[in-house]
């Protein structure tokens, strides 16, 4: 197994500490020395306890297999022993990695859901209830998505329809102009002639 420091043990996952009474045969625990300054933490299967008589009083420690180092020093030279007391914490090994009836499980309760959904999406509007996805009402997500969607629609609507007010001035601005050209030039034009006229008359 390989060694870490006890600042990676504390970020591993386990269950809480329990005492040794608490020990259950088979299972795998992580053992903590709490006595030792340098924090030695152990690994081993629990196997039964064992009990020694003292003084017409019950002593009990707490045997495992297959122990071995988990956070260790240069000073922890021994290898570790089979037979621990009450002054360790121990804690229930917690395997990260699913095992087959896990994926099995997973992959069941995930076809039951996605049935599940699938019968509410069936059901008639008026008669579907409340069914939340990841913390949140399906219908309330729903609907505010239609609402955005009909803004949507609005805002470009009207800005659609901005521009088209907006070219169809500048295109009567546009005809004024070139109208108001048109008659001052007319009006010039005529000007001129009436000149050339009383020019001709005076001669």
């Amino acid at each position: 197994m390989k060694i870490i420091t006890i600042e990676q043990f504390e970020k591993l996952p386990k269950k809480a500490s329990v005492s040794g009474r608490a020990l259950e045969p088979g299972k795998l625990y992580y053992i903590r020395d709490i006595r030792n300054k340098t924090n030695p933490v152990y690994v081993g299967k629990y196997v039964k306890p064992v009990m020694y008589y003292n003084d017409n009083s019950v002593l009990y420690n707490y045997r495992f297999e297959e122990v071995k180092y988990l956070v260790k020093t240069s000073q922890h030279r021994r290898e570790p022993g089979e037979i621990f007391g009450n002054v360790e914490k121990y804690y229930e090994v917690v395997d990260p990695t699913p095992t087959k009836t896990d994926i099995k499980n997973k992959k069941i309760t995930m076809k039951e859901l996605e049935d599940f959904i699938r019968g509410k999406k069936a059901e008639p509007h008026e008669s579907t209830p409340n069914v939340s996805f990841f913390g949140k009402d399906y219908r309330k997500v729903r609907d505010k998505f239609n609402n955005r969607s009909k803004q949507r629609s609005s805002l470009s609507s009207s800005r659609s329809s901005r521009k088209h007010v907006s070219r169809s001035s500048s295109s009567n601005s546009r005809s004024t102009r070139s109208s108001s050209r048109r008659s001052s030039l007319s009006s010039q034009r005529s000007l001129s002639s009436r000149s050339s006229h009383r020019l001709n008359d005076d001669l």
